[in-house]
């Protein structure tokens, strides 16, 4: 099977999808992408669009497991069946494209495929045909179809991240299976493992999360990854200034989740696209801005979008990398910042404080 290029995503249309009515051909750019809006505005819609695809490529996930948990067909389409029966998407990244329609069942609660197709800008890819309700392209894969192959590797990649559950019962908190650790999980549940195999095939790497961490909480010490029960292991951590070694519910919520992001965006190889909903809940206002800058690094690696509601990481970024997301009649319209038009604003304000001063849109 080859291995696909790094790809970014280009270029999205969505029409007919949750609050999006038409988004036409966005361009978004291959390193950093940052979305700001206000609540209700739409910006998650686009978000969990991502999470859709990584349900669509997986096997083990499916479609119709995904629209059934969120609520069913209506759920996905701009207003209801009845006013939409079907939603398109169509995605560019490199010279290969995906495009895709998923209509409302007779059953009023799934959603089937009346369109799917991967082309390949030097030739014709022929349709997927229509009526199936998972993605023929895990079909076309499997067969080791050369473009698809390549496809369905980079939608897999697409992961939506949001390490918001740092409750008692979260995942992250518990023990782990020692071997799951080929990509960190969207809510970081296999951290431990990660780290583990960083540690172990790239200590440069894995030295600079523990630095990273530490200019957060200053207190921490090291990470304590071991087997901690057969083919298990856990997130122990130690102290900087003693030997006793600690559970991942004996940190704060802000320095669990700051160590989730640090992980995610110090990795050594990151897939294509990394998505990141709300990285700043919970976060000090400096590590706020040490996080702008580790985000800034990952886009020198590869292409980052992030959803937030953080003045504080807008005022680290430059106007051309923001998407605002506004809500018009009921509709979600996205657009990228016009930074021609902040020139004269930017000289007394900072981008943050244009957005609080509702100057660039994104506010109820």
């Amino acid at each position: 099977m080859p291995t696909t290029p790094k790809r970014p995503l280009e270029e999205i249309t969505l029409s007919g999808y949750k609050s999006i009515r038409d988004l036409k051909a966005l361009r978004l750019n291959p390193g950093l992408n940052v979305l700001i809006g206000a609540n209700g505005s739409g910006k998650t819609n686009f978000v969990r669009f991502f999470e859709l695809l990584g349900h669509m490529m997986d096997p083990s996930k499916g479609l119709q497991n995904y629209v059934s948990q969120r609520g069913g067909a209506n759920a996905f389409l701009f207003r209801g069946s009845k006013v939409t029966p079907e939603f398109s998407a169509h995605l560019k990244f490199g010279l290969n494209e995906y495009e895709f329609t998923l209509r409302a069942a007779d059953d009023g609660f799934s959603l089937f495929f009346a369109h799917e197709v991967a082309p390949f800008a030097p030739r014709a890819t022929p349709d997927q045909s229509r009526g199936h309700r998972e993605s023929q392209l895990l079909r076309t894969f499997a067969w080791d179809h050369e473009t698809e192959d390549w496809t369905v590797q980079t939608l897999q990649g697409w992961r939506v991240h949001h390490f918001h559950d740092t409750s008692p019962g979260a995942r992250i908190l518990r023990p782990i299976n020692i071997v799951d650790n080929d990509a960190l999980h969207s809510d970081a549940a296999n951290l431990a493992a990660f780290l583990l195999r960083i540690s172990a095939t790239h200590p440069e790497h894995f030295a600079r999360i523990v630095e990273t961490v530490r200019q957060v909480a200053p207190f921490f010490g090291s990470f304590v990854l071991k087997e901690v029960a057969p083919g298990q292991t856990q997130l122990l951590w130690k102290d900087r200034y003693c030997d006793l070694v600690y559970y991942p519910s004996q940190l704060s919520d802000g320095t669990l989740r700051y160590i989730c992001l640090a992980t995610l965006l110090l990795q050594p190889d990151p897939p294509a696209t990394l998505i990141i909903d709300e990285p700043e809940l919970g976060l000090h206002p400096l590590a706020i801005k040490l996080l702008a800058s580790l985000l800034h690094d990952a886009a020198q690696r590869g292409q980052i979008i992030v959803s937030t509601q953080s003045s504080l990481l807008l005022d680290e970024v430059e106007p051309e990398q923001v998407i605002v997301a506004n809500q018009q009649a009921g509709e979600t319209v996205l657009e990228r910042l016009d930074a021609s038009k902040l020139d004269a604003w930017l000289e007394d304000y900072t981008l943050g404080q244009l957005w609080e001063k509702n100057q660039i849109g994104g506010n109820p």
